[in-house]
């Protein structure tokens, strides 16, 4: 209580009377005397300058850069991975279409309109080709005479989609038998699936 007292008689006996500078020196600042004059006047404070320096700002440029530098590539790689399913699926389906029609017919589709497929992916980024052969290795024609005992299914990048730019795995294929196989953008095996 006595704290009180003594701090509300400093405010009514020093700060009140000075007008100009009291609440300044109710909160420690002291005014500065102007001997010309010989008034009392308020004391400058100086603000510090608000914002960003030209040597912070360039450093926060260098960092973005190099965080991008290391993130793009990686994320273009990644989404470039995560279209290949795309063609894997389609291949998968391919599959399962053909042992659909040899299980109605003893033997394999030769192309893609006798099996109903369509030419490209559901998102247009691969074209789907089929090729068949008949028992003594060539070309068949999907008749009861020139049967298909084998087919390759492949799923081939499209010059216009995005995933031309997958020069890891350009090409996947699938057999009768199984095989899975891709190649990259020059014609070499690649494990992509």
């Amino acid at each position: 209580m006595a704290a009180f007292f003594v701090l509300f008689l400093y405010f009514l006996v020093i700060v009140v009377p000075v007008s100009k500078t009291g609440y300044l020196l109710f909160l420690g600042f002291h005014p500065v005397p102007d001997y010309d004059t010989g008034m009392i006047r308020q004391p400058i404070f100086r603000k510090k300058a608000a914002g960003f320096t030209l040597i912070e700002l360039m450093i926060a440029v260098a960092i973005v850069g190099i965080l991008a530098s290391i993130a793009i590539p990686s994320y273009t790689s990644y989404v470039q991975r995560s279209k290949r399913t795309e063609a894997m699926v389609a291949l998968m389906q391919v599959a399962q279409m053909q042992e659909k029609f040899y299980s109605q017919n003893l033997r394999y589709a030769d192309s893609r309109a006798t099996l109903g497929v369509s030419a490209n992916t559901e998102n247009d980024l691969y074209a789907i080709t089929i090729a068949g052969t008949k028992s003594g290795g060539g070309v068949c024609t999907n008749t009861v005479d020139n049967a298909c005992i084998t087919y390759t299914a492949t799923a081939t990048a499209k010059s216009t989609a995005s995933q031309y730019q997958d020069t890891d795995c350009r090409a996947f294929t699938l057999t009768n038998t199984g095989l899975k196989a891709s190649t990259d953008s020059g014609g070499n095996a690649s494990a992509c699936w």
